[in-house]
């Protein structure tokens, strides 16, 4: 069974630390890949562990991405006022809302 999630501070201690995870260079990367994809590049520099990296664009991280959006946005047209925003909540604890910026259209 999972355990009630009541606000962003209630998360399991493994959502949590993949959550974590996702905030570092794993963002960084995926804003960089999302940015090349909407300036049609084939490349992309990002700041890797304080080093700048040269990265080919890849399509299915953004395929990934804009997936998991629009299945956040389908669920959240479920979610009551509270889950949103507990929804909204988390991402912003772990700044993942400019990755995937779903709670604000939910809204």
């Amino acid at each position: 069974p999972f355990p009630e999630i009541t606000d962003a501070d209630s998360l399991p201690p493994f959502v949590d630390f993949i959550l974590q995870e996702m905030a570092g260079p794993f963002k960084t990367f995926v804003l960089g890949n999302s940015q090349a994809h909407r300036e049609g590049k084939k490349s992309f520099v990002t700041n890797i562990y304080g080093e700048d990296v040269s990265y080919l664009k890849r399509p299915y991280v953004e395929k990934s991405r804009r997936m998991l959006c629009q299945k956040l946005r389908l669920h959240q047209a479920t979610c009551t006022q509270g889950e949103i925003e507990i929804f909204t909540n988390i991402m912003a604890k772990y700044k993942l809302d400019d990755i995937y910026p779903v709670a604000a259209a939910a809204l």
